[in-house]
């Protein structure tokens, strides 16, 4: 009998089936990290598409008004404060100088922001709006968000309550404003 035979011993399979378990742990690691990456994009990507489309109906709407009219339902003039600056607000009216209204109310449960006016009744133009704050730009201590020329809009967004906010702001000066 020849003692040449051949084939693998125990030992070196088990030392082959350790390298390929190192390995694919390795490989494993690698595209599940890059899953999680694209998966931050992905996210951040779908914030800033409904970032846009926000901002975007918002300068338009509010370069056509001439004043607000209403915060969170109120419309009194002397409760539409300066006081109310940068609280979070849950819908805000503008009134263009032809009389419309341009309508914005964030419903605080689905996190949808709905748009009223120029022929549009309760049309949802964003998804995953955490806030929106108000400020008054260049204004005095005697001036109400009824009667100021300008305000900074801030739009927060998340998706899926993670810590992936997104939040934007635009100036918005009102073109219209009667004097």
């Amino acid at each position: 009998m020849k003692g040449d035979k051949k084939g693998f011993t125990i030992i070196e399979l088990i030392i082959s089936l350790g390298i390929l378990a190192i390995v694919l742990s390795l490989v494993f690691t690698f595209f599940m990290s890059n899953q999680r990456s694209m998966s931050k994009i992905e996210v951040k990507s779908s914030l800033q598409q409904e970032a846009q489309i926000v901002l975007d109906y918002i300068s338009k709407s509010g370069m056509q008004a001439g004043k607000i009219t209403s915060i969170n339902g109120i419309s009194d003039s002397n409760l539409i404060n300066k006081n109310t600056s940068n609280a979070s607000i849950d819908s805000i009216v503008f009134e263009a100088y032809d009389g419309n209204n341009y309508s914005f109310t964030l419903n605080n449960t689905t996190h949808e922001l709905h748009y009223s006016g120029s022929g549009v009744s309760d049309k949802v133009i964003g998804r995953y709006v955490k806030s929106i704050t108000l400020s008054i730009i260049n204004g005095t201590s005697s001036t109400y968000y009824n009667n100021c020329s300008a305000v900074k809009v801030k739009v927060a967004f998340n998706k899926n309550n993670d810590s992936s906010d997104y939040e934007v702001a635009t100036n918005v000066y009102f073109r219209n404003k009667s004097n």
